[in-house]
């Protein structure tokens, strides 16, 4: 048992002095240089995405909805909105009216 154990440890010296000194061949620093070229990003305004960012951003896809498409629901809030609308309209005249009379 203790001469595997003895022959197990000399064999992982020997493997890890042998690795540590390797140096890739010449083709294999090649081959290296080429898959990174390749798999460097491309010339584009942004390291986050491959593609360019003057692309949509917003894919239409999803909103397409075919024959099921469903209308937007009725607002919770639709009677005050026109409420609030009119108002609106009803301030407009009267200031556009207070304008008139003062130019008149």
């Amino acid at each position: 048992m203790k001469r595997k154990m003895l022959t197990a440890g000399l064999f992982l010296a020997v493997s890890v002095l042998n690795a540590q000194d390797w140096q890739p061949k010449e083709w294999q620093k090649y081959v290296i240089e080429q898959k990174v070229k390749s798999d460097t990003l491309c010339a584009s305004q942004t390291v986050m995405t491959y593609r360019r960012a003057d692309d949509v951003k917003i894919a239409p896809q999803a909103f397409r909805c075919g024959p099921f498409y469903v209308p937007d629901p009725p607002s919770l809030f639709a009677e005050q909105e026109k409420a609030l609308e009119r108002a609106r309209w009803k301030i407009e005249t009267i200031l556009s009216d207070k304008r008139w009379e003062k130019s008149s």
